[in-house]
């Protein structure tokens, strides 16, 4: 029987359970001996200060200097890694691969080629659709599967390639995600779930689309029996849905309510929106099926922004559906992208005015600087915006370099503490 080993390394997010390590190992365990070894969590659990100071280093250096990252930082606890990866002596296995752990993940890849020639190597997720990645990666891996790797992972574990003419994932048959590897104790008592893939919106610096490529979403009836037989097996009652796009559309969040409110089950639920106009009445049904929290990829205060991301939505309309949110007891949590390449400053004090303007109706404030990715739209179209080294963490455009993006994330960061810190 083969010995398959799914896993994520430093630094992803520590306290999250990773959602693609359930997915595929449901999906996969009746190949061999499967287990999730999420190495991610034991750094995080083991040197919580320095995580997230790891993590930024990661994002600097992943492309410009990654063999001074990889020989000066936390190479010590990744040679832990290779040792507790070599004990269990796998035939297969599988890393998850994201932007903030590429470089972990070569590091460990070339040690076990190294030390074990014979174990075979799958990488998988969001940052392995890029030539840089793969580039990167390839020589120390044996398959590289880019997009939805539930029939891939498949194929190569059975076959030992991958079947060009790979199907869609048919989401309405895929089976319930495994955690029962995991030490949820561990963890955040909340449990990960996705009810779409993909997305309709065409936002020109988003790769969903591209990773996905078409979008597809869960009926209300699935989306429940997997909450419900979730939350009998792992004792746990709240779910975090990973989706840019909760349920898709707003009928299949109004009939998932109407089956959580109809069998009185206690659940505690929220996710990421993309805007749209939900009347009062859902809203509250909403809040009476569990939903705690509501998140919003805003991105910009400024229309002009938005309007260049081609967000297709409108400032004003957004502080309505705050509002209305918020009035009926659901915490709204929004996302915002610094250091867009046309964000000017006048453009980045349209965003501080929104917040402080709307700041009673806001419960939490997450940011990340801009960043490029292959194959998006403004990734094809960088010499239109004015955008140097695009393929570097110091790009620059007419209104973005590193200076001007670090200063206004200091200066959004200093406001989001102040306001997360008022009563």
């Amino acid at each position: 029987m083969k010995k398959i080993i799914l896993s994520c390394l430093p630094c992803w997010t520590g306290k999250m359970i990773p959602l693609s390590l359930g997915v595929l190992k449901a999906k996969i365990n009746d190949l061999g001996n499967v287990k999730i070894k999420n190495f991610d969590n034991d750094y995080f659990n083991r040197y919580k200060i320095s995580y997230e100071y790891i993590k930024n280093l990661h994002y600097i250096y992943r492309i410009n200097n990654p063999k001074f990252y990889m020989k000066f930082l936390f190479t010590f606890h990744l040679k832990k890694i290779i040792k507790k990866i070599i004990h269990e002596n796998p035939n297969i296995i599988c890393f998850s691969v994201y932007k903030s752990n590429i470089l972990s993940t070569y590091y460990i890849c070339k040690k076990l080629k190294e030390k074990r020639k014979n174990i075979k190597i799958i990488l998988g997720g969001p940052n392995v659709n890029f030539n840089a990645s793969i580039k990167f990666l390839s020589k120390y891996s044996d398959h590289i599967v880019q997009g939805e790797g539930e029939y891939s992972i498949r194929e190569i574990i059975k076959n030992g390639k991958i079947n060009k003419n790979q199907k869609i994932v048919n989401l309405e048959k895929e089976p319930t995600p495994d955690f029962s590897d995991f030490n949820l104790k561990k963890y955040k008592k909340i449990l990960p779930y996705y009810t779409t893939r993909g997305c309709y919106n065409k936002c020109n610096y988003c790769i969903e689309r591209i990773f996905f490529n078409k979008f597809r979403i869960k009926s209300a009836n699935k989306i429940y029996n997997d909450l419900i037989e979730m939350k009998n097996k792992y004792k746990i009652s709240s779910f975090f849905l990973c989706d840019p796009n909760i349920f898709g559309t707003k009928k299949n969040l109004e009939q998932f309510c109407d089956l959580i409110i109809k069998n009185k089950i206690k659940i505690n639920w929220g996710g990421q929106i993309r805007i749209f106009q939900p009347n009062k009445n859902l809203i509250k049904k909403m809040k009476k099926a569990g939903c705690k929290s509501i998140s919003i990829g805003i991105e910009s205060g400024s229309q002009k922004i938005l309007d260049s991301m081609n967000k297709n939505y409108e400032i004003k309309k957004i502080e309505v559906i705050m509002k209305n949110i918020n009035k009926i007891g659901i915490k709204i949590n929004l996302y915002f992208i610094v250091g867009y390449p046309t964000e000017s400053w006048r453009d980045f004090l349209k965003t501080i005015r929104f917040i402080f303007k709307n700041k009673i109706n806001i419960t939490q404030i997450y940011l990340s600087t801009f960043s490029f990715y292959e194959k998006t739209e403004i990734y094809k179209k960088s010499k239109q915006f004015k955008i140097k080294n695009k393929n570097s963490v110091f790009w620059t455009s007419k209104n973005s370099n590193i200076i001007i993006r670090v200063l206004r994330y200091s200066i959004l960061n200093l406001i989001r503490t102040i306001l997360q810190k008022r009563p």
